[in-house]
C-alpha cells in the first residue's frame, strides 16, 4: 500500500496546547483509496479501500483536515456521512508513552 499525504493541519486544544496532524492518502491495489489521521507523537486512525474514486478520497481528506478532525474522531464523522465503518480503530503510537492525563 502506498501513501501520499494531503494535507497537514496545525491546532490548539482548549488548554492552548499546539497539535499536528498529518492527513493521508492510502493507495490500495486495485486503485483502491483509503484515508489515515495521524497525530505527531501519538494516535493514528485509518480506513483502507474506502473507494475507489481518487478524487473522493482526496475531497474527503481535505474536508477532514479543513475540520481538524482527530484520528478519535474519524469512525464518527465517517459514520455521520455515511460511511459504514468496521474496521477503523484509533490506536496510539507504541513508540511514544501515553500522555499525563488521558
Amino acid at each position: 500500500m502506498r501513501e501520499v499525504t494531503v494535507k497537514t493541519a496545525t491546532c490548539l486544544d482548549e488548554s492552548g496546547r499546539e497539535h499536528r496532524f498529518r492527513y493521508v492518502l492510502l493507495i490500495g491495489e486495485g486503485s483502491r483509496y483509503g484515508v489515515r489521521i495521524e497525530e505527531a507523537g501519538g494516535e493514528r486512525a485509518e480506513v483502507a479501500e474506502l473507494t475507489f474514486r481518487h478524487a473522493r478520497a482526496v475531497k474527503l481528506l481535505a474536508r477532514l483536515a479543513h475540520y481538524a478532525v482527530t484520528p478519535i474522531n474519524l469512525p464518527e464523522v465517517l459514520s455521520d456521512w455515511g460511511v459504514k465503518v468496521t474496521s477503523c480503530e484509533p490506536r496510539r503510537s507504541f513508540s511514544v508513552p501515553p500522555r499525563a492525563g488521558r
